[in-house]
């Protein structure tokens, strides 16, 4: 169990500080529209001006980088709580007491039922095309040659 928490540790550390190159520019825009000093102070400048120079100079006007609005990488927390509202705060049922389609499980319901159709309708037929293999000879001889063909086709070629 150990092990499993250091490797997720480690997960969420590096995204964590992978916001900061992500998030830099917006976070120094806004910071420069707010007064704070950037450097460099041109705005044209720091177009030119690599990632790391802009997170060195600047160091104290990061502090937005992990709580931006809409952020290039967000933060594991905006994540998690853009989870949370979507699922336990957003209400199932909208005001008509139909399913909300603002609700995260409304559209995993949305994707699932379709994948399990699917998922039952391609069983059938396989169940069924095994079924005629093994009971009709002719079915055996015209069916099992194409099923053999398709199995030598990478599925990348598909």
């Amino acid at each position: 169990m150990r092990p499993i928490l250091t490797v997720l540790g480690a997960i969420i550390a590096l995204w964590y500080a992978a916001c900061l190159p992500m998030n830099v520019r917006e976070v120094l825009t806004e910071a420069d529209r707010a007064g704070v000093v950037i450097v460099p102070v041109a705005a044209i400048d720091r177009i030119d001006t690599g990632t790391v120079p802009l997170l060195l100079n600047n160091i104290n006007a990061l502090g937005g980088t992990w709580s931006q609005e809409r952020p290039r990488l967000p933060a594991p927390h905006q994540i998690v709580q853009a989870l949370w509202d979507s699922t336990v705060t957003e209400g199932l049922f909208n005001r008509k007491g139909e399913l909300s389609n603002r609700n995260l499980l409304y559209h995993a319901g949305t994707t699932l039922f379709p994948t399990l159709l699917g998922f039952l309708i391609g069983t059938g037929l396989g169940i069924l095309l095994a079924v005629g293999i093994v009971h009709s000879r002719a079915m055996d001889m015209s069916v099992m040659p194409w099923a053999i063909i398709s199995q030598t086709i990478p599925i990348v070629a598909l």
